[in-house]
């Protein structure tokens, strides 16, 4: 699996100013794995980005989003260097794991 970045969630206000449907944070995760049956690894990081207050060239009604826009917005805010820094150390988690000797299980327990 590629590394991708995912919005888990919006928060948004009926109105500000002029606009409605106005966005105010995005909570994302982005994440890298490799689900083969050898492997099952996965590593991701998650957070919540504030955006910017809402003017006429960035507008965009809640319904009319898309998640590359919203991806986008948070990838603008946080700024290249944090974008690079956060999957720099998604991969290099993900390498660590694939170097490991542990089993990582997510089913079969005992108790199922």
């Amino acid at each position: 699996m590629a590394l991708t970045w995912v919005v888990q969630c919006i928060d948004k206000v009926n109105t500000e100013g002029e606009f409605s449907d106005v966005c105010k944070k995005i909570g994302w995760v982005a994440m890298e794995g490799d689900q083969s049956i050898a492997k099952n690894n996965i590593a991701f990081k998650t957070g919540v980005t504030t955006l910017n207050s809402a003017n006429s060239e960035s507008y965009t009604a809640f319904s009319n989003l898309t998640e590359n826009q919203c991806v986008g917005w948070v990838k603008n805010i946080l700024g290249t260097s944090e974008v690079t820094a956060i999957e720099n150390e998604i991969s290099a988690s993900l390498t660590e794991q694939g170097n490991s000797t542990i089993t990582r299980l997510n089913e079969n327990f005992p108790w199922n």
